[in-house]
Parts: C-alpha cells; structure tokens; sequence
C-alpha cells in the first residue's frame, strides 16, 4: 500500500514528481455541449508513456533503488489508471474547452441536499482509499471477496490485461457514466 501511494508522497521531491504521469485526459463532451478539441498527439508526458518503461526497469537487472522506484510507479500508476477521473476531462460551457473540468477537480458535487460541495476528484479518491491501516484494507478486500456477486466466475472483467484498455475503455467508460 505505501508503495504504491510513494509517488504521491514524493511530489515535493523535484527528481521523483512527475505530475503529467498520473493521468491521460481524454476529451468527453456530453450532448448539446461545446466540443472538445483532442490534439492529435497526446502530450508525450502521461499515465500511458510512463506505465510500460516503469513495467521493463523492474523487469531487467539493475539497481536494487532503480527498481523499487520503478516498482513503486507500477503499483501507483495501474492504481491511478483505474481512477476513472484520470482519464477524462469532461467538455461543456461550465468546463470550457480545450481543458475541461481537467478530471474532476474542477467540478463539485454534493452528497445530498443542503450538504457542503465536495471536489469531485477528491471524493472519488477518498471513496476508494478508505483507510491506510493494512488490517482494514486486507479485511475489507476479503469481505469483498468472499460476497456472492464477486464470485471468480462473475469478475469476467478481469480478463483485460492490457494497460492501455483499462485507460482507454474501462475507466473513460465509467467516467463517463
């Protein structure tokens, strides 16, 4: 867990941040809306160029740092690409483009009637971080496991391996819904 949350941990540390590696924005513009303009070349800094080079460190022989580093940005980055919200920017007057609400934290949310706004980003990642204490994160993925609807024969979805899909098609599509 601490290592796949390092890269977060390191960003005031200038030879580790590298904030452009945590995300691919994807342009979605909802009906009626103005469009987003998609460059034809997704700037070169992004989730789906920093995933693969990390990926070959750890698998060849190098320093014992080289390779926790690159190890830790493995862990981090499958995390972050299933962060729905880090591929997207959603497109519409409020959001104008060429940006968007840039994955999120531009657009607030309220959790019912009445409540305080919440930064959608954030929510979202406190959604699915919950708790740093190993013990309640192992307990809880073990209740999940052990419940009916999460049976192995039900997680079809986990047959997609491929980096760049999970980006692509799976976040971008819960994004969007």
């Amino acid at each position: 867990m601490l290592a796949a949350r390092w890269p977060d941990d390191m960003r005031g540390a200038a030879a580790f941040h590298h904030g452009a590696w945590h995300y691919l924005h994807l342009p979605y513009t909802p009906e009626g809306q103005p469009a987003c303009v998609q460059p034809v070349d997704p700037p070169s800094e992004n989730i789906l160029a920093a995933y693969q080079p990390h990926l070959d460190i750890v698998r060849r022989r190098g320093s014992a740092a080289t390779r926790a580093v690159a190890l830790c940005w493995v862990f981090h980055l499958v995390g972050d690409v299933h962060q729905p919200l880090h591929t997207v920017a959603l497109c519409t007057t409020q959001f104008p483009p060429p940006e968007g609400d840039r994955g999120g934290p531009r657009f607030s949310s309220r959790a019912r009637d009445g409540a305080h706004t919440i930064r959608l980003h954030p929510f979202w990642d406190d959604l699915m971080r919950g708790s740093e204490r190993f013990q309640r994160v192992r307990n809880t993925a073990t209740a999940l496991w052990r419940q009916p609807a999460h049976t192995r024969a039900q997680l079809s979805e986990l047959t997609e391996t491929q980096f760049e899909q999970w980006a692509r098609q799976e976040s971008f599509r819960v994004a969007k819904d």
